[in-house]
């Protein structure tokens, strides 16, 4: 688990299948190359619920631990 203000990042490597989308799309974030290879301080909650929300595996997902950055998501799509 990676937890950053607003949500925590979870990565399941088992089903993991490694497209590279998550890297692609937000490089500050995920660094496969790093340890720890998540950084989630590196983007804003909406941005990485709206870029695992294109996890094609589902390895990645999150929850919001901030009601009010989850209502924010909603009303407005971030720009990944």
């Amino acid at each position: 688990d990676y937890p950053t203000e607003g949500l925590t990042v979870h990565w399941n490597a088992s089903i993991c299948q490694h497209s590279g989308i998550c890297a692609g799309t937000l490089p500050r974030v995920f660094r496969p190359s790093e340890r720890p290879w998540i950084d989630p301080d590196a983007a804003s909650a909406p941005q990485l619920a709206a870029m695992i929300d294109t996890c094609p595996s589902g390895a990645l997902s999150y929850t919001w631990t901030s009601t009010d950055e989850a209502k924010a998501a909603e009303v407005e799509a971030p720009e990944v």
